[in-house]
């Protein structure tokens, strides 16, 4: 676990995550529980337990050539004000 991670796309879709607000906006769309403890080797089943509604208004998709700063885990273990760590993941690449 890390306090920070930053995250790029050189080439290709960035990596998909979820910022703070957006959780803040759709409290019920996340499930952290699972998110901190799945053992699901189907990925495509991991992340409908995760965000049981989908993407949409939560998950934001970073671009080719963007950087994102995100939060890691161990920041959250500091208890700092209560940030949580930022949920994220690869994107979808077509093969």
């Amino acid at each position: 676990h890390v306090p920070l991670r930053l995250v790029a796309s050189l080439v290709g879709p960035g990596c998909v995550y979820i910022p703070k607000e957006n959780e803040d906006e759709h409290p019920t769309s996340l499930n952290r529980k699972a998110l901190n403890g799945l053992d699901e080797a189907d990925t495509k089943r991991a992340n409908k337990m995760i965000l049981s509604h989908g993407e949409d208004h939560v998950a934001i998709q970073a671009r080719a050539g963007d950087a994102v700063l995100i939060l890691g885990r161990a920041w959250e273990d500091y208890g700092i004000n209560g940030v949580k760590a930022a949920p994220h993941k690869s994107p979808l690449l077509a093969l």
